[in-house]
């Protein structure tokens, strides 16, 4: 999951895909949406679809790392998939709040999420009903735990301020926002970080085994309407244009996120597993789009 400009237009373009339309000329799907965001998806693919394939029997795991702390693996995929929820959905940011929760002293996991189960009950009784997302982060020094959530409240409440906020939380320093831009926190929420992956053992994070790194209530945001979004195709030198455009946007700081997904698929070739890029998020502009499709 990585910003676009990373990215080499030619290989992404080089990729084998499964959208064929006039011919065997590669078309990409894009999913265009009315707030002017963009989904190009890469492949229509299914992993593991040959029925030749089949994996080994997993044997016990003895490895003591594996049974106590998160993969990193499973970490990524877990940042992917909510990623692709949240981005399928529709929010009021008119009526959100970005707020960071810290602690001055160390907690562990089950205290550290008994404690904001409390921290929203208080926030409930003061501002009234909301929905939520919270993803759990650690510190880069200290590893401690701090929590970044955004809340959209039924009513916008006029006075949810930091004092008030620290207050209610009772166990180390709050920063609050009010949300300008939706997309910013959820896609810094969802974005992989360097300090949870361990260094001397990569394949794993600090984040114990179960831990919930990130999660939303029930009702946070509503599913995108068909009316919402619009779906077409386009060819390789089309895709390989909107990604060098980005590219030059984001040089200049002129643009706004670009995220880009890869799925793992049995190589064939290699006879074994391997990665390919899958879908591209953009956040583009009207004026771009209307001048492109």
């Amino acid at each position: 999951m990585n910003k676009i400009q990373y990215l080499d237009s030619n290989n992404i373009t080089k990729c084998h895909n499964f959208n064929t339309q006039n011919g065997n000329k590669p078309k990409y799907k894009v999913r265009i949406y009315n707030d002017n965001r963009m989904t190009i998806t890469l492949h229509d693919f299914i992993p593991f679809k040959d029925r030749e394939f089949k994996q080994p029997v997993p044997k016990a795991n003895t490895n003591k790392l594996a049974n106590k702390f998160m993969s990193y693996k499973d970490y990524v995929r877990l940042l992917k998939s909510w990623h692709k929820k949240l981005w399928d959905r529709d929010f009021d940011q008119s009526k959100c709040k970005y707020i960071t929760l810290t602690l001055k002293k160390d907690l562990d996991y089950q205290k550290f999420t008994k404690e904001f189960r409390r921290f929203l009950l208080y926030v409930k009784r003061k501002f009234g009903e909301f929905e939520y997302v919270r993803a759990i982060e650690l510190q880069k020094k200290t590893f401690r735990y701090h929590i970044h959530a955004v809340i959209q409240f039924k009513d916008y409440p006029m006075h949810f301020r930091k004092r008030i906020i620290e207050n209610l939380w009772g166990l180390g320093m709050c920063h609050v926002k009010r949300v300008k831009d939706i997309w910013a926190p959820l896609q810094y929420i969802t974005t992989f970080k360097k300090q949870h992956r361990q260094k001397d053992n990569p394949n794993y994070t600090w984040f114990l085994r179960g831990t919930k790194v990130i999660t939303c209530s029930q009702h946070f945001g509503t599913k995108i309407s068909k009316d919402s979004y619009e779906e077409t195709y386009i060819d390789c030198d089309h895709l390989k244009y909107i990604i060098d455009y980005h590219n030059e946007l984001h040089r200049n700081n002129n643009g706004k996120f670009v995220r880009v997904d890869q799925h793992v698929f049995f190589n064939k070739k290699k006879a074994d597993l391997d990665t390919c890029k899958d879908m591209i998020f953009i956040r583009t502009t009207r004026e771009f789009i209307e001048n492109n499709f």
